[in-house]
């Protein structure tokens, strides 16, 4: 467990080119929701949710979602600060942003925070596999190399979504076991402003996980954009 984020508390951060489908792969998690034309973000928004496993114990995930456009990235490090674990998501139908996941990102983390940090590359928009421009086996390659976990997700048809979240959770608490979400449960809280910058929405919710088995959902969806 990293020992750096707490026993109980684990931050993750989200990182990658604007209108990669970062709060959508974060409100499809939290909310079990889509929206179709989400706006950029601008600044971070931070959301929670607590974890309950079967053997009693618990834990609370925090999740930041930073914004893409260049003239944010100053406060990316920032947001490194503390985090367990950082989540580079690129859309697998724009080459541009897998390229600046490997040419800037990865060299941001690398820079800011130490190497017990959990990297995680998420291919988005995997609903739109017929229109993709970075190759499955190019990508898990890259995440291999950097000693990266990989997932393909959708945050429009909800594939790989849980499993993202639940995988940095398992290798954070040391886990080898699967672990299956059996319970959805979310209240939203009020937003309050962090920064005259920026705002930072607060939500949270708390689902129950089943060491026991795991669902296997990473099947092939069409259509969608996220």
């Amino acid at each position: 467990m990293n020992e750096e984020s707490g026993n109980n508390n684990l931050k993750i951060v989200l990182v990658g080119e604007a209108g990669v489908g970062k709060t959508s792969i974060i409100t499809q998690f939290i909310d079990n929701y889509f929206e179709e034309d989400l706006q950029a973000s601008t600044g971070a928004s931070f959301s929670a949710k607590n974890l309950v496993f079967d053997n009693g114990e618990k834990l609370r995930v925090e999740i930041w979602d930073t914004a893409g456009q260049e003239r944010y990235r100053s406060l990316s490090k920032i947001f490194f600060q503390n985090s367990g674990a950082v989540v580079f998501v690129f859309d697998i139908t724009r080459k541009s942003s897998f390229e600046e996941i490997k040419s800037y990102w990865i060299k941001q983390v690398k820079e800011s925070v130490s190497d017990n940090i959990i990297k995680v590359l998420a291919a988005n928009k995997y609903d739109l596999f017929d229109r993709e421009e970075v190759d499955e086996e190019e990508a898990r390659k890259f995440a291999d190399e950097n000693n990266s976990l990989f997932f393909l997700t959708s945050a429009k048809s909800s594939v790989g979504i849980n499993e993202l979240f639940i995988g940095i959770s398992k290798k954070f608490m040391g886990w080898d076991e699967k672990v299956e979400l059996i319970k959805n449960d979310n209240n939203d809280i009020e937003s309050n402003d962090a920064d005259k910058n920026f705002n930072i929405n607060y939500r949270e919710g708390t689902i129950s996980l089943n060491k026991e088995s795991n669902k296997n959902i990473n099947e092939e969806h069409k259509g969608g954009c996220c």
